[in-house]
């Protein structure tokens, strides 16, 4: 039986016997890939699933350290065990990025996080490359490329965008890098507080979390502006530029297309309010028509009738 190294045992939550990994929490301990870890110690996708499940929970960092120490021992040459390095360095490390890049069957899982480190240090000839290269690999669904496009129409003239999941800020680059689309707007990756909110907007897609940190901020299209003067006008303006062609003519939403799709609704329930209480029967009925076709989209119909009657 495999014996992992002992690192030693933490307020007893987490200690090392006789298989790869023990850690006595039942949340981990009840985790599918936890229990195929101990099982196939060598199961590379495993100890990578498990990884990047535990960066998404609120669990002690003692926990990711001890997967990653013990992960060493049974997968140490796989790009699975690079890539969990790369995000235990705060996305910095260039050497592991490159090497999973290198090694992965499946490339376009990767270059998301390799367009996350072009960003966080500020390397413009590298973003091109991966955006680019991504793009090859996995070109952009055309419902998402008009979701990603009209967020980032949402913003004003060179402003920042932050955003920090895998699914925000890499389409975005790609419009930008690939497309030429919105070239003037730098992306950021979030890694916490944001001192200058002048031209700043966050992602829809960060969180809820995140976005309650700025309570002084308001929607702008698909944008949280941290700037914004609760202007209804302004509102408007960034909405102008929407491209909603595929919106109104699309049957069907993958999973992933219906959960961004949704974050049209806060935007467009503001508009059909304002419309409707300035009296402008008409831009309240195209909205009311936009948020309908949301629904039926989405699963959201009765959501949406309770948020345009409140």
């Amino acid at each position: 039986m495999c014996v992992a190294q002992s690192i030693g045992n933490t307020a007893n939550n987490t200690v090392q016997m006789g298989t790869a990994l023990i850690i006595n929490k039942p949340a981990i301990a009840n985790n599918s890939n936890y229990r195929l870890i101990n099982n196939e110690p060598g199961n590379a996708n495993a100890w990578l699933q498990l990884y990047l499940w535990l960066t998404k929970t609120k669990e002690e960092q003692i926990f990711l350290q001890q997967t990653l120490q013990s992960a060493k021992q049974y997968i140490g040459q796989s790009w699975q065990l690079s890539l969990m390095q790369f995000i235990a360095s705060g996305k910095k490390d260039l050497n592991a990025i490159q090497y999973a890049i290198d090694h992965a069957e499946n490339k376009a899982l990767i270059y998301p996080y390799a367009i996350h480190y072009a960003i966080i240090n500020n390397k413009k000839d590298l973003l091109k490359e991966y955006a680019i290269a991504l793009n090859n690999l996995a070109p952009i669904p055309a419902l998402l490329y008009e979701y990603h496009y009209n967020a980032l129409v949402s913003a004003a003239p060179d402003a920042k965008i932050y955003g920090k999941g895998l699914t925000d800020l890499a389409p975005m680059a790609i419009l930008q890098q690939v497309y030429n689309i919105r070239p003037d707007i730098e992306l950021k990756y979030y890694e916490g507080e944001i001192r200058n909110s002048a031209n700043t907007y966050i992602c829809l897609s960060a969180g809820k979390e995140i976005i309650e940190r700025y309570p002084d901020a308001d929607y702008s299209g698909l944008l949280i502006n941290l700037s914004s003067q609760n202007n209804m006008e302004a509102v408007e303006n960034s909405l102008k530029y929407f491209s909603l062609q595929k919106l109104l003519t699309a049957v069907t939403l993958t999973e992933e297309e219906s959960g961004f799709y949704k974050n049209y609704i806060p935007s467009f329930v503001l508009m059909y309010k304002w419309s409707k209480n300035m009296q402008q029967l008409d831009k309240a009925e195209k909205w009311k028509n936009y948020l309908q076709k949301i629904g039926t989209l989405t699963g959201s119909t009765k959501a949406i009738e309770k948020a345009i009657e409140d």
